[in-house]
């Protein structure tokens, strides 16, 4: 059931895509992951039934942290050359360290402070991924902007007048 929360939740982000720029969608994604977040450990102490448990499920993984649908634009500001290296490394390196965070350490903080203890993994998370998001819009505002240079003063550019 939460594989197709999952489905209807890619296939609606690329709808919204073809009107609304990418990053931008990924900034509301973002924007609600930080407010149910912040929500979280106060509501999951009111679940009465597995209803409730899943309505939350479900709200998490319709607005996961995913590069659905702004892909594209991060894959063209990698060199292309290195590109496939370098996102596949980065990727492989964020889910092993995110496993072992997370199947390690979340024990740990939430005995220690309870459901407030999961703050401490989806509040870094959440705002590395609008940080990125924001990294990737001004790159993209640079491409379509460009930064003026002066022009050249290289010796032997100049032309001597006479």
């Amino acid at each position: 059931m939460v594989g197709l929360v999952q489905l209807l939740s890619c296939i609606t982000f690329t709808l919204l895509s073809i009107k609304i720029y990418p990053l931008a969608l990924l900034k509301l994604r973002a924007a609600i992951v930080l407010a149910v977040s912040l929500c979280f450990p106060w509501v999951i102490g009111l679940i009465s039934n597995s209803w409730q448990l899943f309505f939350i499920q479900s709200l998490f993984i319709f607005f996961a942290l995913s590069y659905i649908p702004a892909g594209g634009i991060f894959y063209a500001h990698f060199p292309v050359y290195k590109r496939f290296r370098m996102t596949s490394m980065t990727y492989a390196i964020a889910q092993a360290l995110m496993y072992c965070i997370v199947s390690f350490g979340l024990v740990y903080f939430t005995e220690w402070f309870g459901h407030y203890g999961l703050w401490i993994i989806t509040l870094p998370v959440t705002l590395g991924f609008y940080w990125g998001t924001l990294h990737f819009e001004k790159i993209e505002n640079q491409k379509h902007h460009p930064v003026q240079t002066p022009p050249s003063t290289k010796h032997d550019e100049l032309k001597l007048v006479g």
